[in-house]
């Protein structure tokens, strides 16, 4: 990849950890994201009205198919968000989709990477695997306890320390990884139909309806409490949730879905940082390491280009 497109894939990297972080603080992580995604949706109306546009058929399945993805997505994460510290369930989510990404990249969009690149994604892969074995065993609870099982209760959690199992963490999140490889693979080819900020804003929208009657029946005190006492936070994930997927977007326009996939991973180091400072998450040495790993991958298969 050119340099300008490492800058636009590492700047949404930054977005990208920042709302992930917001919506685990706030212990109600799965209606703060679908308050986020309403906003987004209104905010995004305007632009979206006033570019209309003729789109094929082909284009309105992917981008249904988009939406449906992303929508487990979410679901996926709060439960990810619920089991465990950002600091584990990131980098196994954003991470674990790498490997995904690149074989369905390659099997689906026929694209295969350099020698040099190929190498980068093992190093990436690597040092994923590294982050996952880092240390377990107790979290704060703000930062451990923010699923739609738990949520619907209105309250967020203290911060006291608790115990936390591996198993479920591993679970919701490589299954988020999954989604994330299937919702990348799907997009990059719906950009073929969209211009990149039309799909966003479609997409975000198409993602709202689909959850909606899920949440509309399961969690409205969740979504009321998130209204009353975070409001600010979901403005500024609105916000940010558009600024990390938009610079994706038109980083797909200019680069393999792959290499882009696996750049962005450079937000795993990020997701440390912000579990240690802002939720009280104590990552280890293993996790550290790992993401060194992960930063030198992505220079590796930066340097091979295109």
């Amino acid at each position: 990849m050119d340099l300008i497109t490492v800058g636009l894939v590492l700047t949404a990297a930054v977005f990208h950890t920042a709302w992930n972080a917001i919506a685990k603080g706030t212990g109600l992580s799965l209606a703060t994201l679908w308050c986020a995604l309403a906003l987004s949706s209104l905010l995004g109306m305007p632009y979206f009205l006033a570019t209309a546009e003729a789109v094929s058929t082909r284009g309105m399945v992917l981008l249904g198919v988009s939406a449906c993805i992303h929508s487990a997505y979410f679901y996926t994460l709060a439960r990810a968000f619920a089991a465990g510290p950002l600091s584990l369930v990131y980098p196994l989510a954003r991470g674990g989709s790498i490997g995904i990404a690149a074989l369905g990249a390659v099997i689906w969009l026929g694209e295969l990477p350099s020698v040099l690149g190929s190498l980068g994604i093992a190093v990436v892969i690597l040092g994923v695997l590294a982050v996952a074995q880092g240390n377990n065993g107790t979290v704060t609870a703000s930062a451990g306890r923010s699923g739609p099982d738990d949520s619907d209760s209105g309250a967020a959690s203290s911060r006291a320390s608790l115990p936390f199992r591996k198993g479920p963490v591993l679970f919701w999140s490589l299954l988020s990884a999954v989604l994330i490889a299937g919702y990348s693979l799907v997009d990059k080819v719906a950009l073929n139909h969209f211009s990149p900020l039309r799909f966003m804003i479609a997409m975000v929208g198409g993602t709202c309806l689909v959850m909606s009657p899920y949440m509309l029946a399961r969690q409205r005190s969740a979504i009321s409490a998130v209204v009353r006492r975070y409001a600010w936070r979901i403005l500024a994930i609105a916000v940010a949730y558009y600024l990390a997927y938009g610079l994706v977007l038109v980083a797909f326009e200019r680069a393999l879905a792959g290499y882009v996939v696996a750049s962005r991973e450079v937000s795993v180091v990020l997701s440390l940082a912000l579990g240690w400072f802002t939720l009280g998450e104590r990552p280890g040495p293993l996790r550290w390491l790992g993401a060194l790993l992960i930063v030198g991958g992505i220079a590796l298969f930066s340097l091979s280009g295109r």
